[in-house]
């Protein structure tokens, strides 16, 4: 194989980053799915957090691994994902993730597929019409947990054909 060829494999790759929860933040996210009643619910081992969604290889990026971050959960948000199905989400207050999610486009030249990088747990890949933002908003906000702690941050080849498991 060529050099040239490697390199536009590597750049066809694109870099994928996120952060994982610890234990107790995990269980409280499936219990909170589970209290809620959503449909087709995330299961606890594909619990994350996106940092980092970057077409373009990253080839000097490095997970930083091992690192403690508080976040608490602020409400939730439905999006339309790319095979138009609902996607519930609990929106996450997290400076220290927007400021890491900053520096890594910047320093790295990552690109973003989306206008405005809102940290975001999803709950569901597809709600299936369970209910409207507002009631769950009206009905669970006041269940959200108030802290939940990162302990890892991670990276792996962007997956662009990405599906849900099952």
């Amino acid at each position: 194989m060529r050099l040239t060829d490697l390199m536009e494999k590597e750049e066809q790759k694109g870099t994928y980053a996120g952060v994982k929860f610890n234990e107790e933040s995990q269980d409280l996210i499936v219990n909170l799915a589970k209290e809620i009643g959503v449909p087709n619910p995330i299961t606890k081992g594909d619990i994350h957090l996106t940092l980092l969604y970057s077409r373009k290889f990253l080839p000097d990026y490095k997970a930083a691994g091992d690192i403690d971050i508080k976040v608490t959960p602020k409400d939730f948000h439905i999006f339309v994902g790319f095979d138009k199905k609902e996607i519930l989400v609990m929106k996450i207050d997290a400076p220290d993730l927007i400021k890491r999610h900053k520096e890594l486009m910047k320093e790295h030249g990552a690109t973003y597929d989306f206008p405005e990088y809102i940290p975001h747990i999803t709950l569901s890949y597809d709600i299936d019409g369970f209910m409207g933002l507002q009631e769950i908003k009206d009905k669970f906000t006041k269940i959200l947990p108030k802290e939940l702690h990162i302990t890892n941050e991670y990276s792996e080849d962007l997956e662009l054909e990405w599906k849900q498991k099952g």
